[in-house]
């Protein structure tokens, strides 16, 4: 199962296959499936039965924060790369479509440098969070402007863009595990005409577990 929405979708959520050939659904459509896509790898999500009931049955936010916190997720993110990253980089390189490691390495170079800025500037604001025992105010100043900076970014990219993945601008943010995380504390759901660069995928064993459906719409 995965959550992934079109406009003209009514249910929340769809199968999505996995075989040999092609990985994919007819809300995502298909991608040739690569090497390390492996069947020991695709049974491995069977046991994300938890996930796929919380996600069919009771889908309340809270639930989600305390399945993580129980770390009882047992769902994965697989990357499904049709042209929405920000690099452009896969269609050059094919050793990127065949290392999903090394891809989600390029994906993620935007993000941390966000991060790595918004933890030296808390760390610069804490350097001057104590006010000096000479009573030179210009270390308050100091620590106010890092501080602010640090809460804007945070605002901006992971309280506001974040939520655009469809943006190709925007679309690195999603390469972020936290703001995945967040996204999911929250019941985001993607809506839009091209599925999201990670997809969030359980147990299809709420719905049907012989893999009869697929076999009836072939």
């Amino acid at each position: 199962l995965n959550e992934f929405l079109r406009p003209e979708n009514d249910e929340p959520h769809t199968l999505f296959v996995l075989t040999q050939k092609a990985m994919g659904s007819a809300r995502t459509k298909f991608l040739r499936a690569p090497s390390w896509l492996t069947l020991a790898r695709c049974m491995a999500l069977s046991s994300a039965a938890i996930d796929g009931f919380v996600l069919t049955q009771i889908n309340k936010w809270h639930t989600r924060v305390l399945m993580a916190m129980l770390n009882m997720t047992q769902g994965d993110w697989l990357r499904f790369d049709v042209g929405q990253n920000w690099h452009g980089l896969a269609e050059k390189y094919k050793v990127l479509q065949q290392n999903p490691h090394a891809a989600s390495l390029v994906d993620r170079v935007p993000e941390v440098i966000l991060w790595f800025s918004i933890y030296m500037f808390l760390f610069t604001a804490y350097q001057h969070s104590v006010y000096p025992s000479d009573g030179d105010a210009s270390a308050c100043h100091t620590f106010r402007v890092f501080r602010d900076l640090s809460t804007a970014l945070i605002a901006v990219f992971i309280g506001g863009f974040s939520f655009f993945p469809h943006v190709r601008a925007f679309s690195w943010l999603i390469a972020s595990p936290l703001i995945r995380q967040i996204h999911m504390f929250l019941m985001f759901h993607e809506c839009s005409s091209q599925p999201p660069m990670y997809l969030y995928l359980t147990d299809g064993g709420p719905i049907e577990d012989l893999g009869l459906v697929q076999l009836l719409r072939r």
